[in-house]
């Protein structure tokens, strides 16, 4: 239950300070992002090698439709039951009101994650190496997601899922990373199994994206995030 309100608290702060801190200087927009997330074993179902895909399509009002699109792939080993080290690499494609660009990155990450009667507890810190082609500096930057899951009823197929993830930049770039907080996504929502084994998912629910741009204005965008687990 601590861990419980812990999180809960810390989803309340990343949304309440940033609307306090800039609540004159923000601009808005409104969304719909869809995503599929993927997992599993490589090669043998015992191995302790491990696949990961995940592909996400973006879209806002204020830019007409389509943003982004992200496809990232990877592997990882598989150190306990609890804890698996990943490597991978990300494409991504801009069409944002400033051109369209693309992004290639190389990241990094530890997962953590348990079971117990209270829910189940999700952490991953992941180390990211961004390249852009507006600028050829390369861009460092840690992400920490914390998630966590609990079923609605002992036999349903619904559960509760909040989650948080705070995006944090280790250095300056020409192209416009500035070092510190950059941005926050808080998430609040239902999973529903798609089948008796619990191993596909469609989660959706609100998706809350703070965006601290330094000089410009903040942008806080109202999101419907719809993931195929």
């Amino acid at each position: 239950m601590k861990l419980i309100s812990t999180l809960l608290l810390f989803l309340l702060f990343s949304l309440v300070v940033p609307v306090q801190r800039n609540a004159v200087a923000q601009e808005s927009d409104v969304g719909a992002w869809f995503a599929f997330a993927g997992q599993g074993s490589l090669g043998e179902p015992d191995t302790r090698w491990r696949w990961w895909l995940d592909a996400h399509a973006r879209f806002f009002e204020e830019s007409d439709g389509f943003e982004t699109s992200i496809l990232r792939p990877g592997a990882g080993y598989r150190v306990t039951d609890q804890v698996t080290t990943w490597l991978g690499y990300a494409w991504i494609y801009n069409d944002t009101r400033n051109g369209s660009f693309d992004e290639h990155r190389i990241w990094q990450q530890l997962i953590w994650s348990d079971s117990y009667a209270w829910g189940t507890p999700f952490l991953r810190s992941r180390l990211e190496q961004r390249f852009e082609e507006r600028g050829s500096e390369v861009g460092w930057r840690l992400r920490q997601f914390v998630r966590w899951t609990r079923p609605i009823e002992a036999e349903s197929r619904f559960n509760f899922r909040a989650w948080d993830e705070v995006f944090i930049d280790l250095n300056d770039t020409a192209w416009g990373q500035n070092f510190g907080f950059s941005q926050n996504r808080a998430f609040l929502g239902l999973g529903w199994n798609l089948d008796d084994t619990g191993r596909h998912t469609l989660e959706f629910g609100y998706l809350n994206q703070y965006i601290q741009r330094g000089r410009a204005r903040d942008s806080m965008n109202h999101i419907l995030g719809v993931t195929l687990i």
